[in-house]
């Protein structure tokens, strides 16, 4: 795959539907740089989200993500395609090496690089765990997920690079003003945040007040955006991860 930095204009040609996609998505090209392509089109009804914008909302996370200086999620632009307007991100190649997040039995101890979360009832209603590696670049994205509100952190969204990265993807269901922090990540609740990442957070809300807030105010709504940095406050004046709390779903389905 195409190592680009940015996603690149030209015509973007179609190469295969994504059938795990619970919205229409595709693999796509511009040139000889791979890219995901989801029209606005293909989205389906959400009780609890807008209709028409979850694309917005993925270019939002990739602006947030670009002011935390993190390189979470790939670049991510709002485009025209075959099917109309939606969002183009650059396809990154997930790596053939461990999975940040495994299921497991519930008897099964963590190894030493591992976060155990919780159990959950699977199928056909057997409890399972959740392990994650416990390492900077996961807790980046978790980090990330709490300022976003993220709803639909699962395993399969987080991309292992070979290097050590981490990316995340599919950021649609994010921003929303009532607490929906649905993750697989919640290894370090109430774990204290380290310099470097309350460094980060403070680096998003004080662009807020700038650039990122003149753009992001294009993309959600201005109740959202003053939430989103009530989130950023709250996450610097606790000094930790949050913990999961009140009767919502804390975990996405499915887990991975």
């Amino acid at each position: 795959m195409d190592a680009a930095t940015e996603v690149p204009a030209g015509e973007l040609e179609l190469v295969a539907r994504i059938p795990s996609a619970s919205n229409a998505a595709f693999l796509a090209s511009i040139g000889n740089t791979a890219v995901i392509y989801k029209p606005s089109a293909g989205e389906k009804p959400l009780w609890d989200f807008p209709d028409g914008d979850l694309a917005q909302r993925e270019r939002a996370a990739y602006l947030v993500s670009e002011a935390l200086g993190w390189g979470i999620v790939p670049p991510t632009v709002l485009r025209d395609g075959p099917f109309g307007a939606g969002m183009v991100q650059l396809w990154r190649e997930p790596a053939e090496v461990p999975h940040a997040v495994e299921l497991a039995s519930p008897d099964t101890p963590p190894g030493a690089a591992h976060r155990r979360v919780f159990e959950v009832i699977g199928e056909p209603d057997f409890p399972v765990a959740i392990l994650h590696e416990d390492s900077p670049a996961l807790r980046r994205i978790a980090v990330f997920d709490a300022m976003i509100n993220n709803a639909d952190r699962k395993g399969g969204h987080i991309l292992e690079m070979a290097d050590g990265h981490r990316h995340g993807v599919d950021h649609g269901l994010a921003f929303h003003v009532d607490d929906k922090l649905r993750t697989v990540l919640w290894g370090w609740a109430g774990d204290e945040l380290t310099d470097a990442e309350l460094t980060g957070v403070s680096r998003v809300r004080t662009a807020l007040s700038g650039r990122l807030g003149t753009a992001l105010a294009e993309l959600i709504s201005p109740y959202e955006l003053e939430m989103l940095d009530l989130r950023c406050e709250l996450l610097l004046s606790d000094g930790a991860f949050p913990a999961p709390r009140g009767s919502w779903h804390v975990v996405p389905w499915p887990l991975i």
